[in-house]
């Protein structure tokens, strides 16, 4: 089993993320279609929402490829379904002491 975590945008729909996190890894040819692929919410993190994709593949020398051609259409099909990943965000407190 391997893994590409994401993170996404809080008030992102989740069940659409699901839905195109789980069909971006069903539709590369050399993940295996054993319907053991699986999205699951793994943390509420401090800019983003975070996703587990979970597929497998029996061509483990070359899974990183294959883990980028998924990335590849995760970040198109994000586009096209106006999911963001959203910056790493940080507030900067001043404290003026005179």
């Amino acid at each position: 089993m391997f893994k590409i975590n994401i993170g996404v945008a809080y008030g992102s729909d989740v069940d659409l993320v699901k839905e195109v996190l789980k069909n971006c890894a069903i539709t590369h040819k050399q993940v295996i279609k054993d319907g053991n692929t699986d999205v699951r919410l793994s943390n509420f993190g401090n800019s983003s929402l975070d996703f587990v994709l979970l597929f497998s593949s029996s061509n483990i020398f070359d899974i990183e490829r294959i883990k980028s051609d998924i990335r590849f259409e995760i970040s198109k099909k994000f586009k096209e379904h106006t999911i963001s990943i959203p910056y790493p965000q940080m507030d900067v407190h001043i404290v003026d002491n005179k």
